[in-house]
């Protein structure tokens, strides 16, 4: 089935559903579905559809009384959770239950999951209503529990809901939280993997000299610091108020497969020209990455107030590139253009002009938002503040047109 979304075409599989499909049958065909939940991640209008397509899928199976396992359901949770879609996680629960499917323990992390990444809510008590689920499921599967209802003193977690608890507690900034996470799995023995340490660094360390402490507690344990440990870090080391480009500079090193994610967080850390360009010139040099939009992104953001050559530039490489579909590049360049124009009022008739060439490419594009739009307000009022003329009609910014 095709399907246009705004600019995007999802190519969406509509198989007619078997009474004989099996449990493994349904999962691989909900798999189909749930292979464009990266594609659509960035558009909200797509990933809508992805998730009412989703559940369409579900319905159809059900009507056809296929066996859809508990499996299938937490396959289609997790698009709904990739899109911070707290509506569609629960529908899809309550689709669940309706059907009378036993949720499995995996069905419940990813609901942990997506209360985790609600950071606008507080889900304590639901937390602690799904550890009660999953000692149930426990106790179906012959475990023991000694204690269900709070998470101390109940019998050992798997890794996965440990984790997840602990990501909860990350995502809030909660220290204290996060603590008594931890201390639960030294409690019985669970191993504190790569994620954990992850989230312990972004949410243990209040200083460089405890952040050094943990890598190094981590270095130990895990016998070397994993590269996803160290980006982790570089996002940290952002946080501190001591100037965060060398010691993000120190640990970028350190990263033994450097990734373009990588790469974006360190000119996260960057607050100058000078350190914008030094990273560029270091992801130029590197063969084995590539910028992506979030790179022209960060750039761009970066340079706004401080180069707008060098914002250009960026811009230019990823419209040259092709990769304009993210609205935020527009976004960032027109801010760019709005903080030029109070720096430099001088320039406001050919700066305003600029801001509508950008405004036009951006509405053809299809990625001209609200943010954008207040933007290019500031230019406009800025412009005429200054004494600057309306903008001449027609044509692409001077500086994105590829030579």
């Amino acid at each position: 089935m095709h399907r246009r979304v705004g600019k995007h075409v999802l190519t969406i599989p509509e198989v007619r559903v078997d009474g004989s499909w099996d449990r493994q049958r349904c999962l691989s065909e909900m798999r189909r579905v749930t292979a464009f939940k990266h594609a659509v991640q960035d558009q909200r209008a797509a990933s809508r559809e992805l998730v009412t397509q989703t559940i369409a899928l579900l319905d159809r199976m059900v009507s056809a009384n296929a066996e859809v396992g508990p499996e299938t359901y937490a396959e289609a949770m997790l698009v709904a959770v990739a899109h911070n879609r707290k509506d569609g996680v629960e529908a899809m629960y309550r689709h669940m239950r309706l059907n009378k499917v036993e949720a499995s323990e995996w069905v419940h992390v990813v609901r942990l999951r997506m209360m985790a990444r609600d950071r606008e809510c507080c889900y304590e008590d639901e937390i602690e209503r799904t550890l009660a689920e999953i000692a149930r499921v426990q106790e179906r599967g012959g475990r023991r529990i000694r204690k269900p209802g709070n998470l101390k003193g109940r019998a050992p977690l798997s890794s996965d809901v440990y984790q997840t608890i602990l990501m909860y507690y990350a995502v809030r900034n909660d220290r204290d939280g996060a603590s008594r996470v931890v201390a639960e799995m030294r409690r019985w023995h669970a191993t504190l993997g790569r994620q954990t340490w992850v989230y312990l660094v972004k949410v243990m360390p209040r200083s460089r000299s405890e952040l050094a402490g943990l890598l190094r507690s981590c270095r130990r344990e895990l016998r070397g610091l994993p590269d996803v440990v160290l980006v982790a870090a570089i996002q940290k080391a952002r946080k501190f108020h001591a100037p965060a480009f060398d010691l993000a500079m120190g640990l970028h090193a350190q990263i033994e497969r450097k990734t373009t994610r990588s790469y974006n967080e360190l000119l996260h850390a960057t607050s100058t020209v000078v350190e914008t360009t030094r990273v560029l010139d270091l992801l130029r040099s590197d063969a084995s990455v590539e910028a992506n939009a979030t790179t022209y992104d960060i750039v761009i953001r970066v340079a706004g107030g401080k180069s707008l050559a060098l914002a250009r530039q960026a811009f230019d490489s990823a419209r040259a590139r092709g990769i304009l579909d993210s609205p935020y590049i527009f976004t960032s360049m027109m801010r760019a253009y709005a903080l030029e124009l109070q720096i430099n009022p001088r320039q406001s008739r050919q700066l305003r002009s600029s801001a509508e060439d950008l405004r036009r490419l951006a509405v053809q594009e299809r990625a001209f938002t609200q943010k954008c739009g207040e933007f290019y307000d500031q230019c406009v009022s800025t412009a005429q503040s200054d004494g600057g003329v309306a903008a001449c009609p027609g044509g692409v910014p001077p500086h994105a047109v590829s030579s």
